[in-house]
This record gives structure tokens, sequence and C-alpha cells, in this order.
């Protein structure tokens, strides 16, 4: 009789102790879920508002070919804190530069991909899209 019930309460205890360590992994999972959901709505936020035009298969290619070329074309961009760091020494006025340059040319970048998309899109498509940007815009 005693080692039953000594078993019976070593396996409550043993559910008991695991119930919060998985409660707290599904917590952490959903968080997890709702902040990479968060992060990709406002990472591509122009890509985002197009998927939800009903493009056609071959608007789909076009846009694909786009982000294709800009891989290929884009800039090798070099770490500007290695190159503020020489002879162990910190050059501030480098790094700002460097920083701003870089952050200029993914601005024009960006400009240039965003045009050549809009300019697949149908004229009911942009106005579709413009309604999307001033709904996005009211929230």
């Amino acid at each position: 009789m005693k080692k039953l019930v000594l078993a019976g309460m070593i396996v409550a205890t043993s559910l008991f102790a695991d119930a919060p360590v998985n409660n707290q992994n599904q917590v952490k999972n959903v968080q997890h879920k709702q902040m990479k959901k968060h992060h990709r709505i406002n990472k591509r936020n122009f890509m985002s508002l197009v998927r939800n035009l009903g493009i056609t298969s071959v608007q789909r290619k076009q846009i694909r070919e786009i982000f294709k070329e800009n891989r290929k074309n884009r800039i090798k961009y070099q770490n500007s804190l290695v190159l503020s760091i020489k002879n162990g020494k910190f050059d501030k006025e480098t790094y700002i530069k460097t920083r701003k340059t870089m952050f200029e040319e993914n601005i024009q970048k960006r400009a240039e991909i965003i045009a050549k998309i809009y300019a697949i899109l149908t004229p009911v498509q942009k106005t579709k899209l413009e309604a999307l940007i001033n709904a996005k815009r009211k929230k």
C-alpha cells in the first residue's frame, strides 16, 4: 500500500513540475509567432499591399525578376565599423559618412524597385493600392 501511494505521489509531482515548463514554451512560441508576423508586416510594407491586389501569375514573375535583378546588382557594403577603426583609433567622421551613404543608396534602390513594380500594375490595381495605402494611413 505504501508503495502504491508513493508511486502516485511521484507521478503527480512529475506531472505538475512539467506543466509550467510546457506552458512557458507555449507562451514563448505564441509571442515569437506574433513578433514574426508584426515584423513581416512592417518590414515589407509596399509588398504586403501589392500581395492584396490580386496580381496575376505574369505580374508575379515580373516582380520576381525585378528582385532577382536587384540581388545581382546589390552593392556590397563594407562594414562601416571596420572602415572607421584603423590603427587602434575610431574615426567618427568616417563612420557617419559611410552610414549616411549606405542609407541614401538603400533609399534610392528601394524607390527604383517600387517604381518598377508600380509600372507593372494595371490601372485598377493602382487605384486599389492607393485605397489600401490611404486606409493604412488612417489607422
